[in-house]
């Protein structure tokens, strides 16, 4: 299960910290922004360093606003929270909320900026660090809040304050923080719902706002956002290019992909970074598309071809083994039975969405650098397997990405 970090900016001369100090409502500052944020940051925008410490996180960074940001983290990422915890309180005081989703993320750091807590933990947050909340119960935290807090919805869910429908807990039937009912009792026990708020009917939800509109008030009033953070905020990607040579029939692509790889495979490790997503084409003579644009309009019979990865890659057999899974969709057959391409195109490879390679395992697991070395044997075998049957054959555990490996190491632990 993944998280979603919401970074707001609570000081300086900024539209957060005015609305503050004026005694804003929340529905001003859960407002969506009336335009997108800029795609090209000034050297001194205070967000702009918020920015890169997040990114060397996680690819998944999307700038909301001006002075807001949201985060999309897995388990492995919110392990190493600790540094990013450090470089927010270098700069201009903000204020961070991890939660389960983008909903309640962002209401969240509202309803603390304008109502701070005392330090220490509640009943369904808890205070890490001094610039830093988690929300552990989202529909119990919501409970209490006004509709305004449901900011992913359309403004006319807020015409039910007209028929008395006040809190958000009176849509979700869940009984707020410190009601009796929620003391010493499970969420999910029969007596939850006993003080909570007279639940509104959904026949009455579904007459004034129609069925798909009250399904979403339903969802959101839990904390249920379906909505993903998207790549808003890339690092410069990595491009190579190699010239293509005369009568290029796709035959010498092998060859010219594995020393594109290994050279790319070095940029990454010296940068420290691995790539979540790799695009190979074939540039025509002048084409003046910058690195990493690969939705850019080009020739039809050039490409591109990409690929996303699970999770950022450096190892320079793993890239040239993604290259060539690539070239064979650029290539499906070969020799080419087309004309070759006109002289001057080159062979463009990027790599885009930069992020940290996940090289620590996450909490709980053996980590890759204690695995025991493969013996001789065995050693010899995989690589006979592995030069017969490709990507179908056995692999060492010590050598699998991450994800593949929890999920393995989950299923050997469980029950059978």
């Amino acid at each position: 299960m993944g998280f979603v970090l919401h970074v707001r900016i609570t000081g300086g001369p900024d539209a957060a910290s005015s609305a503050t100090r004026s005694g804003a409502d929340p529905a001003s500052l859960l407002r969506p922004p009336a335009a997108p944020p800029p795609e090209e940051w000034a050297p001194d925008h205070p967000l702009l360093p918020l920015l890169e410490a997040v990114a060397s996180l996680t690819p998944r960074v999307e700038p909301f606003t001006e002075h807001e940001l949201f985060a999309a983290l897995d388990p492995g990422a919110t392990a190493r929270l600790g540094r990013l915890l450090d470089r927010l309180q270098e700069g201009p005081p903000v204020l961070a909320v991890l939660a389960s989703s983008r909903l309640v993320a962002r209401a969240a750091g509202v309803r603390l900026l304008l109502q701070p807590p005392p330090p220490g933990r509640g009943t369904t947050w808890e205070q890490p660090s001094p610039t830093l909340y988690q929300v552990h119960e989202p529909a119990r935290f919501l409970a209490p809040l006004p509709l305004a807090y449901l900011w992913t919805l359309p403004a006319e869910v807020l015409e039910l304050e007209r028929l008395g429908v006040w809190r958000i807990g009176q849509v979700s039937g869940v009984a707020p923080p410190g009601s009796s009912s929620s003391q010493g009792t499970s969420s999910r026990g029969p007596s939850f719902r006993e003080n909570a708020p007279a639940r509104i009917p959904r026949t009455l939800l579904v007459g004034r706002l129609g069925s798909t509109l009250a399904r979403r008030l339903v969802e959101a009033s839990l904390g249920v956002d379906p909505t993903p953070v998207r790549d808003g905020f890339p690092r410069p990607a990595i491009r190579l290019e190699r010239p293509v040579p005369d009568g290029f029939d796709g035959s010498q692509l092998e060859g010219m992909l594995r020393s594109m790889a290994a050279e790319l495979a070095e940029q990454l490790q010296r940068q420290g970074l691995g790539a979540s997503r790799l695009t190979l084409r074939l540039a025509a003579p002048g084409d003046p598309r910058p690195p990493g644009d690969s939705d850019a309009p080009a020739h039809e019979a050039l490409g591109p071809c990409a690929r996303r990865l699970p999770e950022p890659v450096g190892d320079p057999r793993r890239i040239e083994r993604e290259g060539l899974r690539l070239a064979r969709t650029l290539f499906p057959s070969r020799p080419s039975s087309g004309a070759p391409p006109p002289p001057g195109t080159r062979l463009v490879l990027e790599a885009d969405r930069l992020a940290p390679p996940q090289v620590h395992q996450v909490a709980r697991l053996v980590s890759a650098g204690g695995a025991r070395e493969i013996p001789p044997a065995l050693a010899e075998t995989l690589e006979q397997a592995h030069r017969r049957f490709g990507q179908a054959a056995p692999v060492s555990a010590s050598r699998l990405p991450v994800s593949r490996r929890e999920r393995m190491l989950r299923l050997w632990q469980g029950p059978l």
